[in-house]
């Protein structure tokens, strides 16, 4: 498929006198009958946003002409947007939604807000609308932004992470350098290609492995609860396991301060003390949670073993304070991923826990006091509701410092 000048022009918005302006530039080329690529309304929409700043087609033409400048690679490094479609305001109309909540959804995604009038490219719209339809019938439009700054935020910082790993990696050995054009391409712009075909192309997949763990989290616990909920007595489990979540103290906050490298760093040395603080006690690390990591161990006094190895190293190695939530009970198993109850709940203590603080449920000291096996210093707290649990669980502190006890603030 190839454009003529006129289609050109169109798809970009711009004049036919600019689009032979930037062939005279030689930002763009032409086959054998003066017809187009589907690549070339990149380089224009590129193009027309340098020369909006101040860098003006002259000065791209010289630094074309000198070598260092090129716009070979411009539509491998962005998406062809699409054809332009309708208005922000007619994708309002046409869905059922309010033009400004429409704008607050975009917002909300992490991308620029357009203005009403702002004509939107066909993927756009496509994709808009079929998240608009998902969405809203589940709660209006207060679960619909919600939802939208979700997927935004997550993808944002993800996005952000792999370019400064990069920039890193690649591009700070060239920083203040006039690199040729084809010396940039050899050491900067292949390899970046590579890493932007991987990225997109991983999203997917790696999303679909993150749901999947959530979707067997949420149905398994559902089940668990429907039943109780029949009055149907669920067995206890013959050998009942312990499942331990630690995560660091102001990881938010750590990565706003000292930059996403150092929260990094943090997290990785995390992982490195709790997989070979649960390996030393019979246990092992399963997945590592951002700023914390989830263990399971067979037999429940190893749980809380390593969980005070765990914490004491974490002071040594001068990491953010640590807080830990245990609990022991039925584990479901579903290839190297443990659900249910007992996982959610030891899950949500973590979150409630304050700095070096270890909070472990009635249900694990039981479990610990029917095989005999000694137990630390126990400090027992009032009930605690959590998220998503119908009664309060019962929970005893193991500090055998008895130095802290403050619930420690959301990130």
């Amino acid at each position: 498929m190839t454009l003529t000048a006129e289609e050109l022009a169109a798809e970009t918005g711009s004049s036919l006198e600019r689009i032979a302006e930037l062939t005279g530039a030689g930002i763009l080329t032409t086959d054998g009958e003066g017809r187009y690529n589907p690549g070339d309304v990149q380089r224009v929409l590129v193009a027309n946003a340098l020369d909006e700043s101040g860098l003006s087609v002259e000065l791209m033409r010289r630094g074309i002409e000198a070598g260092i400048v090129s716009f070979e690679d411009t539509d491998l490094l962005y998406p062809h947007p699409g054809l332009l479609n309708g208005s922000v305001e007619d994708l309002a109309v046409a869905i059922g939604i309010a033009t400004e909540t429409l704008l607050d959804v975009i917002t909300a995604f992490g991308i620029p807000r357009p203005d009403r009038e702002s004509r939107l490219h066909q993927p756009d719209v496509e994709h808009l609308q079929s998240f608009v339809e998902a969405w809203r019938p589940l709660g209006g439009d207060e679960v619909l932004v919600r939802a939208a700054r979700g997927y935004g935020d997550a993808l944002r910082r993800a996005a952000e992470s792999w370019m400064g790993i990069f920039e890193d990696v690649v591009l700070a050995s060239l920083v203040g350098k006039a690199v040729p054009w084809q010396e940039m391409r050899a050491v900067a712009m292949e390899p970046g290609l590579r890493v932007l075909g991987v990225g997109r192309a991983l999203l997917p997949w790696l999303l679909d492995q993150h749901l999947f763990q959530l979707l067997n989290d949420l149905n398994f616990e559902s089940i668990e609860r429907q039943l109780t909920i029949l009055g149907i007595a669920l067995p206890a489990p013959r050998e009942p396991s312990a499942v331990v979540f630690a995560d660091l103290t102001g990881f938010t906050r750590l990565t706003e301060e000292r930059g996403d490298e150092v929260a990094a760093a943090s997290a990785m040395r995390l992982a490195v003390l709790a997989d070979g603080t649960a390996r030393r006690h019979g246990g092992r690390l399963v997945k590592l949670l951002g700023d914390g990591v989830m263990m399971h161990f067979p037999r429940p006094p190893d749980a809380i073993d390593a969980a005070v190895t765990l914490r004491e190293a974490i002071k040594r190695e001068m990491l953010p304070p640590v807080h830990i939530g245990i609990d022991a009970g039925r584990v479901l198993r579903r290839e190297s991923d443990f659900f249910g109850r007992t996982v959610n709940i030891a899950s949500r203590l973590s979150g409630v826990a304050g700095p070096d603080e270890i909070l472990a449920t009635e249900a694990l000291v039981a479990a610990i006091r029917s095989v005999d096996a000694p137990l630390p210093r126990l400090t027992t707290l009032p009930p605690i509701e959590l998220k998503g649990i119908p009664e309060p669980v019962n929970v005893h502190r193991i500090d055998p410092d008895r130095g802290r006890s403050g619930r420690h603030p959301p990130d």
